[in-house]
C-alpha cells in the first residue's frame, strides 16, 4: 500500500514588496522543515511533488535532497489564486481566509479564487498525479494549508469548511492511500514551532 503525504510548509519571510508567489522561508521556517527529514515514514518515499511558489520549492527540495530525489512541479496544487500584488495585513488575511471557507462558491476578495474552484482544481491534479503512478513507493506532496484542506474535505467528504483547516503556522501533514484516496489521518503537527 504506498501512501500518498501532504505537508503544508512552514513560516515565511513576508516581504510587501515582493510577489506573494515568490516569499521565502523564514529561517525558523527552514528550521523546522530540517528537523523532519529524517523521520522514519520518509524512507518509503520516491516522489516529491511540490506547487510552483518559491517557499514551497524551498521546503521541497529540503526533503527531496536528503533523498536524492528530483522535485517535480505541479502548478494545479499552487495556493489559492489571487493577484500577485495583493498583499494583505494579518487581520485582512484572516477575514479573506474566513469568507473563502465560509462562501466556497463565492470569491472572497476581487480577483480570488474561490474554493470551490480551487478544489476542483487541486483534485483534478492529485487524480492526475495518482492514476500515472507506477511504483509502490509513497508520495510526498508539498503546498499550502488551504490546498491541502480542500484536498482533506475532498478525499473525506466532507463540506468545504474552515473546521477542517490545518493547524496554524505550516508544518503539518494529511496522509492518504494512494490507491483508494482512503484518508488515513487528518492534519497532525510534524514539524512543531521552534
Amino acid at each position: 500500500m504506498a501512501t500518498a503525504y501532504y505537508f503544508s510548509h512552514t513560516q515565511i519571510r513576508v516581504e510587501p514588496s515582493v510577489s506573494v508567489t515568490d516569499w521565502h522561508l523564514s529561517e525558523e521556517g527552514r528550521a523546522r522543515a530540517l528537523r523532519v527529514v529524517n523521520a522514519p515514514w520518509l524512507s518509503r518515499v520516491t516522489r516529491v511533488i511540490a506547487s510552483t511558489e518559491y517557499r514551497v520549492i524551498q521546503t521541497a527540495h529540503i526533503f527531496a535532497g536528503r533523498r536524492d530525489l528530483p522535485v517535480e512541479l505541479y502548478p494545479q496544487i499552487d495556493d489559492s489564486g489571487r493577484p500577485l500584488s495583493d498583499f494583505l495585513s494579518v487581520m485582512e488575511l484572516e477575514r479573506t481566509v474566513a469568507a473563502f471557507f465560509a462562501r466556497p462558491l463565492e470569491s472572497p476578495r476581487p480577483g480570488w479564487e474561490a474554493a470551490a474552484l480551487a478544489q476542483q482544481r487541486v483534485v483534478a491534479g492529485m487524480n492526475a498525479v495518482l492514476d500515472a503512478k507506477t511504483d509502490d513507493g509513497d508520495l510526498l506532496i508539498i503546498g499550502h494549508g488551504r490546498i491541502g484542506t480542500l484536498l482533506l474535505c475532498h478525499l473525506a467528504g466532507l463540506p468545504i469548511s474552515r473546521e477542517h483547516y490545518h493547524p496554524i503556522r505550516g508544518g503539518n501533514m494529511v496522509a492518504f492511500d494512494c490507491a483508494s484516496r482512503e484518508v488515513l489521518f487528518r492534519w497532525r503537527m510534524v514539524a512543531p514551532p521552534l
